[in-house]
């Protein structure tokens, strides 16, 4: 069993929560984090977020952390926004289920794979939170979603603000 889980952000992506699936969002500072209860401690999955429109493309950049096997991992991810949907195509981070490669200057000694695999993951802003299940809004309880809190609260290291930005503007 996957028990999902982290600590964390979002700078700025996606609209209202108000919104209605299929209507364009606007970027908007928010933080997403679901946390849960695993061995009488609280683990939590965080998601940090940065979108940026150049050429007709909404191009977004995102840090996630997640638990799973008794492990944090960290992975970076790009996609496109369309409406209230993220579709995220590319991925680097820690090894694990999601991806066997490490980030460019992540990577320990020796490592094998270093930079970008594809990836195909969908995210949906839904009334109640952020859902990365399946279903997207439809049928998904809110406590499957990840919660909008303040970004304040979120640990992101000033390298993490660093590469959302130059990612966002296409580094």
């Amino acid at each position: 069993m996957r028990v999902v889980t982290g600590f964390s952000a979002a700078l700025l992506i996606l609209a209202s929560a108000a919104q209605a699936e299929g209507t364009a969002p606007e970027p908007v500072p928010a933080s997403w984090q679901r946390c849960e209860t695993y061995r009488g401690a609280s683990v939590c999955t965080w998601i940090a977020l940065v979108q940026n429109e150049t050429q007709g493309v909404a191009r977004v950049c995102a840090i996630r952390q997640d638990f799973a096997t008794n492990a944090y991992y960290t992975h970076r991810l790009i996609g496109t926004v369309n409406a209230n949907r993220v579709h995220f195509d590319r991925i680097c981070g820690d090894p694990g289920s999601e991806t066997d490669t490490f980030c460019a200057g992540h990577a320990p000694e020796g490592a094998q794979k270093i930079g970008w695999s594809s990836y195909d993951q969908t995210v949906h802003l839904c009334e109640s939170g952020l859902s990365d299940t399946p279903t997207g809004c439809t049928g998904t309880q809110d406590d499957q979603q990840m919660a909008r809190v303040s970004t304040d609260r979120l640990p992101l290291s000033d390298e993490d603000r660093d590469w959302l930005a130059a990612c966002a503007n296409g580094q």
